[in-house]
């Protein structure tokens, strides 16, 4: 049984190359300019609560996600989101609990 999180999620296990706009994931295609932290958490399969976090910076050994504020509402760009996806897939490294944990409290 497979579960789908939201329209704009992906359904194939294998990773979409996002640089040439052809090659993306027709669910990508799809996805409006501009989007909201919730359909953001959709597309990365998280909650909003994490993509808030991305997008100030505090989820360790990923970088922050660049985002439009309008008032306390954030918005982010449909390019920005797949070239944030692509330099975190290439620089992409498994940390540890015990590194995360050590950050945290150094």
């Amino acid at each position: 049984m497979t579960r789908r999180l939201g329209p704009y999620a992906p359904s194939s296990a294998s990773s979409p190359e996002f640089s040439d706009s052809q090659s993306l994931h027709p669910c990508l295609q799809e996805l409006p300019e501009v989007l909201t932290l919730h359909e953001v958490a959709q597309v990365l399969r998280c909650s909003k609560a994490h993509v808030c976090k991305l997008v100030i910076g505090q989820v360790a050994g990923t970088r922050q996600l660049p985002s439009i504020p309008l008032g306390r509402r954030k918005l982010v760009r449909r390019a920005t989101l797949l070239s944030w996806l692509a330099d975190n897939e290439q620089g992409a490294r498994i940390a540890s609990s015990l590194e995360v944990d050590a950050g945290r409290r150094a």
